[in-house]
């Protein structure tokens, strides 16, 4: 079937017409109903669980709002760890803990703004119940309640900020469980775009409440469509054509490397990318059910593309940027100039830097009387090349 008629181009038409979303940031629309279509094949794949981050005003929460309203997606404005697993009861003797409701469902926190800029011990205890949480089961003991056992599968997806950033390094040293796209990207807006978005803004305001509730009604009918087809094409009917799957594997390994945070300032072993590559292909094959097909095609690789830079920390991802020149070759840096280029503070490049180094990722250029360089490795840049490579089109088996 043409994917022009697809249930995810209808989608995209629709929010489009009221969100207008630049062509950078049109990419969290594929991004919501790829998550959300790759979670509905129950238990078969791994669960993808994604944040969706951007500075305020960005229309992050506003794409959220239109899965309000349906039992498949249990949508929440806080989360804390007690809310995701309660020691206590309700008024019926009953226990309301949202892991309780969540299996076979969708997570859905449309402002994490407000959560992220509290307690950081707070943040990372609630965040460290979803991680152990993402395997499918989770217990909690409490003097009241004694032991409680969450069994329950889910997918999950987060609005937030880019200080998001600051708990990602600590949650990666355990493994992390969260991609992520990014909107309002830096260098991504002119002035002529952002007065573009402006006044299609103000020709929005008028009928706010009427044009929310049918831009659910169709997003949300539009994804029902996906899921019943979901449930006749299973995901390892979904083809990937060995030089995609090279490219996927080459991003996973790559990505799971270069986002390997130091510990207490000393190299550490960098995570195994089989997680991050199941949650990858997991999101392309959604990607490909929602758009009618049943092979991976270019714009699949493109967006997987998007998603698994987006998942580097902000930090991580400058700092790999101007490893590279304008022709994307490696150029050789000092700590000073990466610093001052990246606008990062010189002690978290160095450290960075040195974790790299460790890893093989980078290696350090001595010139007798100079200072200190570090370039990109030839087999890094390898790699690199070798995930940006676009594959030849497939053609779809199945019309």
């Amino acid at each position: 079937m043409d994917g022009m008629c697809s249930a995810l181009s209808n989608i995209k038409a629709s929010v489009q017409d009221i969100l207008a979303f630049s062509e950078d940031d049109a990419w969290a629309i594929d991004y919501l109903v790829a998550l959300i279509a790759s979670n509905t094949w129950g238990q078969d794949p791994e669960p993808v669980w994604g944040y969706l981050v951007g500075p305020p005003g960005c229309g992050k929460t506003e794409l959220l709002r239109v899965l309000d309203g349906n039992e498949r997606y249990i949508c929440v404005d806080e989360l804390t760890e007690n809310a995701l697993a309660s020691v206590h009861t309700n008024e019926e003797d009953d226990d309301p803990s949202l892991l309780k409701q969540l299996d076979g469902k969708i997570l859905v926190v449309k402002d994490f703004s407000t959560f992220s800029g509290q307690n950081a011990k707070m943040v990372e205890k609630t965040l460290a119940t979803l991680r152990a949480a993402y395997d499918g089961s989770y217990s909690k003991v409490s003097g009241t309640a004694g032991t409680r056992t969450y069994l329950c599968r889910f997918g999950t997806l987060i609005a937030t900020v880019p200080s998001i950033d600051n708990f990602l390094s600590t949650t990666q040293k355990l493994g992390e469980r969260f991609v992520l796209l990014r909107l309002l990207r830096a260098g991504s807006g002119h002035r002529a775009e952002r007065l573009r978005k402006l006044r299609h803004t103000r020709s929005q305001m008028a009928h706010k409440a009427e044009w929310r509730s049918n831009l659910r009604s169709v997003v949300q009918a539009g994804l029902s469509s996906i899921r019943e087809r979901g449930k006749k094409l299973r995901p390892e009917h979904i083809i990937i054509p060995p030089v995609v799957g090279e490219i996927i594997d080459n991003l996973a390994d790559l990505i799971c490397r270069l986002r390997t945070h130091p510990i207490d300032s000393q190299p550490t072993d960098a995570e195994s990318g089989s997680r991050l590559v199941q949650q990858l292909i997991n999101l392309a094959k959604g990607r490909a059910l929602a758009d009618n097909r049943n092979v991976l095609d270019t714009t699949d690789i493109q967006f997987i593309r998007r998603v698994a830079h987006d998942s580097l920390p902000s930090g991580h991802s400058l700092c790999f940027r101007h490893l590279r020149n304008g022709d994307g070759l490696p150029r050789e840096l000092t700590l000073d100039q990466a610093a001052a280029w990246t606008h990062q503070p010189i002690s978290f490049v160095s450290d960075l830097f040195h974790q790299w180094a460790y890893l093989g990722l980078i290696s350090e250029v001595t010139t007798p009387g100079a200072l200190h360089k570090y370039r990109m490795t030839d087999e890094t840049h390898h790699q690199f090349t070798a995930s940006e490579t676009n594959p030849p089109q497939v053609e779809d088996p199945q019309p």
